[in-house]
């Protein structure tokens, strides 16, 4: 069970795991399932969810399944597991014997990544004093230590395993591979890591990003459409992605100091070294 972070390759990851011939995975990314609460509920730190909830009952999760007989391993990916102040001891109760697995990325880049995804869907701020505010939910799910101690603190230490986004970004055969090895797939099996899955970008016009959502949305507009037109549509949208986005450095210091104290305390409870985090 990959359980975060988001916006640190798990999409990836869920790719290269269905990959291997002796891996079954959810059909469904990012089921969430042990993260529900029901509706209208808040279901992590205090924040009110942004995610879908598409599996919702038992019955539903165990179907999702019902094919993966035969298989090494069998798993799904849900970064708001990490999140949630719930799913911690409610995998625990369903699958003592389950392989945890998050990756870390560094947070004030984790948070940009986040932003520029709520931008693209045109729910972000524009207002990046406020946007980046240490009330924000995007700045927030960067404090890992809390986050990661709930699951330390239920399962023992060769069930938990936390790497960072770095080692995959540089090595992601490696990272992949040894991965297989850890839920009890055979390692020997080559990825194909060519293809970046969910790809950030930031709108060149925000204006066209908005219109270009709002079209989107509308459900009469989409059947209307002629077919011809979804391509045209994607090529738009696809061209209005421009450069990666940087935060102002003033801003970015600050956020560093706001995450130095969980950073040290997570590099203490995962054994790594993560003062390079701490590096405007």
């Amino acid at each position: 069970m990959i359980i975060g972070v988001a916006k640190a390759g798990t999409t990836s990851l869920w790719n290269y795991l269905k990959q291997h011939p002796g891996v079954y995975m959810s059909p469904i990314n990012e089921t969430n399932y042990f993260a529900y609460e029901g509706e209208g509920t808040k279901t992590f730190s205090g924040q009110q969810a942004y995610n879908q909830f598409p599996i919702t009952t038992q019955r539903r999760y165990l179907d999702l399944f019902r094919n993966a007989q035969g298989a090494s391993a069998i798993g799904e990916v849900s970064p708001i597991y990490l999140e949630s102040v719930v799913a911690a001891e409610r995998i625990r109760d369903a699958l003592p014997r389950v392989r945890l697995f998050a990756v870390l990325r560094q947070p004030v880049d984790r948070a940009v990544s986040d932003y520029k995804m709520w931008r693209r869907k045109d729910r972000g701020l524009a207002d990046l004093e406020r946007a980046f505010g240490t009330d924000q939910h995007v700045v927030r799910v960067g404090l890992y230590y809390d986050k990661l101690k709930r699951y330390s603190d239920r399962f023992p230490r060769k069930q938990l395993r936390v790497e960072l986004f770095e080692d995959l970004r540089r090595d992601p055969r490696g990272f992949v591979r040894a991965l297989y090895d850890y839920v009890g797939a055979d390692p020997g099996f080559e990825p194909d890591v060519e293809v970046r899955h969910n790809v950030g970008g930031f709108p060149k016009r925000p204006g066209l990003q908005s219109l270009l959502v709002k079209i989107r949305q509308n459900t009469v507009l989409q059947r209307a459409a002629p077919a011809w037109s979804r391509g045209l549509f994607r090529l738009v949208q696809k061209r209005n992605i421009g450069p990666d986005f940087e935060l102002p450095e003033p801003l970015r210091r600050r956020l560093l100091e706001f995450y130095r104290e969980d950073i040290l305390r997570v590099g203490d409870l995962i054994g790594r070294d993560l003062s390079h985090w701490l590096r405007v």
